[in-house]
């Protein structure tokens, strides 16, 4: 479901108005029908956690209406992202990360490769077939409605390594911390023995940027910098 749709769903079952809401988050009436009626971009935190408490979500509601949010904002922030990177090319701007270059038709397209992997909690040996093959579906489902190109994905019982590109300019932590978020919510809310866990996956991830996929087995092999999200 769209923010807008669940944001109309609970204004009308709390009987709220417009300016009910625009008076209790301070904001104005015509921001709050943007977000309604036009799909405006989604608030930050501290307005999507006034807007929680004024429509009185249950724990799973607040959940699904936050993650709405963080997809929703992502999605302009990589749009965003695209149309600096794009505008930037014909001005060979020079770019820091390691990034390969390819052409789709006639357009010019800059992409960075990472390997990304990370573990589940405590390395518990939990992604077994059912919950390894649902953690794939979910994984491709996200990061292709993100707009980023998967090459490889490895699914362990116990860790997840993937190849992917996305625009040099796209706050790849950012999108990875997504990731782990959205699919640790889903898999606890789909398996019973999963829901005692705060989270499916540990706070750390290891982030590599590449320049080719074949080089996998020998990152693989190397010592990884670990970055904690």
């Amino acid at each position: 479901m769209a923010f807008k749709d669940s944001f109309k769903k609970y204004r009308i079952r709390q009987r709220l108005t417009k300016v009910d809401i625009a008076k209790y988050i301070h904001k104005t009436d015509a921001y709050v029908r943007k977000i309604e009626n036009e799909g405006y971009l989604p608030p930050k935190y501290s307005i999507c956690k006034m807007l929680a408490d004024i429509f009185v979500l249950t724990k799973e509601e607040k959940v699904n209406f936050y993650e709405e949010a963080l997809i929703e904002r992502l999605k302009d922030d990589y749009a965003l992202y695209e149309e600096v990177i794009n505008g930037r090319i014909s001005e060979s701007t020079k770019i820091d990360l390691p990034i390969s270059h390819s052409y789709k038709g006639d357009k010019y397209i800059t992409k960075c490769t990472y390997l990304i992997s990370w573990r589940t909690r405590e390395k518990i040996k939990i992604l077994t077939k059912p919950k390894e093959q649902k953690c794939r579906t979910l994984l491709t489902e996200i990061i292709k409605g993100f707009g980023h190109t998967l090459q490889y994905l490895y699914i362990s019982i116990n860790e997840v390594k993937l190849i992917m590109d996305m625009s040099p300019n796209t706050n790849i932590y950012e999108h990875v911390e997504g990731f782990k978020a959205v699919t640790s919510r889903r898999l606890r809310n789909h398996y019973d023995d999963l829901s005692y866990l705060p989270s499916v996956w540990d706070h750390s991830c290891e982030i590599y940027t590449i320049g080719n996929p074949k080089e996998i087995d020998y990152l693989c092999e190397e010592e990884p910098k670990t970055t904690i999200i």
